[in-house]
């Protein structure tokens, strides 16, 4: 069965890019370009893991993976949080995230980094 992942960034052209990148690897990819009603989206598509962008219109995606690791039934899941922003709250860990890939970033690390997360589930 093939694993999933969750992509949630505003940026069409990269969410385009990056569902073709995890197709062409073997996994299945859902994209959102929102962060509303993140809890029912990930009940509804189970994710094996999450590329979150951290500046989402309306929403901080730290504050979206905190809340989402602070819950038993997620927090199992692998994070990575991406941003062009240098928050060093992000880089130091301080919202619970597996991993922070600044952009823009090549995407064989950005596989190599997926590979490793989603394979300790």
């Amino acid at each position: 069965m093939k694993k999933q992942i969750l992509i949630i960034d505003d940026d069409f052209d990269l969410l385009y890019v990056l569902h073709e990148l995890f197709r062409f690897e073997g996994y299945k990819s859902i994209g959102f370009n929102h962060g509303n009603d993140i809890e029912n989206v990930i009940r509804a598509h189970k994710p094996d893991l999450i590329l979150l962008d951290y500046l989402l219109p309306g929403f901080n995606g730290g504050e979206i993976c905190s809340k989402l690791k602070s819950l038993s039934e997620y927090a199992m899941i692998p994070v990575i949080i991406f941003s062009a922003h240098s928050d060093k709250g992000i880089k130091n860990g301080s919202y619970g995230c597996d991993y922070f890939i600044s952009k823009p970033f090549d995407l064989e690390p950005l596989m190599l980094v997926i590979e490793r997360l989603i394979n300790k589930i």
